[in-house]
């Protein structure tokens, strides 16, 4: 096994956060369809930008982006640039329809990054407490950041001295001039879209690369391509795979990334999953594409028994999967699933029944 060290590396990087105002009254107010497409739209227009400014998205949290930037310059030139393309959006919305608006945070220092492609440390704490003290349409700013960005590029005022929780100390604030983000230039489609070629064509050099290993070494025939993808792309799966559809590699590690968070999932979680409904959307997106491929009929299956046991056809949709993937048999943490959600249906006799049935149908390996 490699040592924890070995598979962590330190950096000094700009952590911008960003956050989607209002998301829990929208939630509240919508269906879980509408909040499917609200965040589709909004990762629609927030990761071309972050792209046009060399910045890797770590990771997207529903309503929230994690990105890490090599240059502060360009970590607050995204941030701007966010702004303006929401603004421009908001612009041809139906006067009822709520318009995106995000808070952005922005620290700097050196954090912990490991190959998965995380990074914690206190520029992450810390441009997250940006971010929730930041108002809507407001870019707030670390003094480390203000002091290494290029002042010609960007003008930001001090806010001032304060103190956050879980960050020692006070911090000094800065926040981007309004004049500033309003003046900014708006990037065009084809700008953005022409930031998103290099990704593209990264993502199909891996898999190129993946299919000569292949050629080459037969014994590494099941293991190879989402070995390559790791150590040739430190993107997460899921960030290769919206990339580039094609990957299926990076698909089927993602929805085996999905199946294991939810199996180990607690109750208030698996809850809050439930109400922002962006598990949902996900599995209805991709269905058309990856529902004859194991990890995402795994995935399908989990999110069914953990949140849905009850709804019409969950039972069948269980005995089919089993069926088409026997080595699922083998998964220890899915056979416990299946077996509460067996306990859970006890108090519907007729799903009671159909649930006993799908464990005794479970194929003999």
């Amino acid at each position: 096994m490699i040592p924890l060290l070995a598979r962590m590396r330190t950096q000094t990087l700009s952590i911008l956060i960003s956050d989607l105002q209002g998301y829990t009254a929208r939630q509240a107010a919508s269906s879980r369809e509408q909040i499917a497409r609200d965040l589709t739209r909004h990762d629609a227009l927030l990761r071309p930008v972050f792209a046009a400014f060399r910045g890797n998205v770590v990771k997207a949290m529903g309503d929230a982006f994690l990105v890490a930037f090599g240059s502060p310059t360009d970590a607050v030139l995204a941030a701007i640039q966010v702004h303006a393309q929401l603004t421009a959006h908001n612009q041809g919305l139906d006067p009822a329809t709520p318009p995106l608006q995000v808070r952005v945070g922005i620290a700097t220092g050196e954090v912990t990054r490991r190959d998965d492609g995380d990074v914690f440390g206190d520029a992450v704490n810390l441009a997250a407490r940006l971010q929730s003290a930041a108002e809507p349409n407001a870019v707030w700013l670390d003094a480390t950041t203000f002091l290494a960005m290029n002042k010609n590029e960007v003008q930001a005022f001090e806010v001032g001295q304060r103190v956050f929780k879980g960050v020692p100390g006070e911090v000094k604030v800065y926040r981007v001039l309004d004049d500033c983000i309003r003046g900014a230039r708006l990037l065009t489609a084809e700008e953005l879209q022409h930031a998103l070629t290099p990704i593209r064509q990264q993502a199909r050099a891996t898999r190129r690369t993946a299919l000569f290993a292949l050629a080459g070494t037969a014994l590494l025939a099941v293991a190879l391509p989402l070995a390559m993808c790791r150590t040739t792309d430190p993107r997460p799966p899921r960030e290769r795979f919206l990339a580039d559809p094609d990957d299926l590699a990076a698909a089927d590690a993602w929805m085996q990334q999905l199946g294991d968070e939810l199996l180990a999932a607690d109750e208030g979680l698996l809850q809050r999953h439930y109400r922002d409904g962006i598990i949902v959307g996900w599995l209805a997106e991709h269905a058309d594409r990856l529902r004859d491929r194991m990890p995402f009929a795994r995935a399908r299956l989990i999110w069914t028994m953990a949140q849905e046991p009850l709804a019409a056809g969950a039972p069948e949709l269980a005995t089919a999967t089993f069926a088409a993937h026997p080595t699922l048999t083998d998964d220890a943490a899915l056979l416990r699933l299946l077996r509460n959600t067996i306990d859970y249906a006890r108090k519907d006799e007729v799903m009671a029944r159909a649930w006993q049935q799908v464990l005794a149908a479970l194929p003999r390996r």
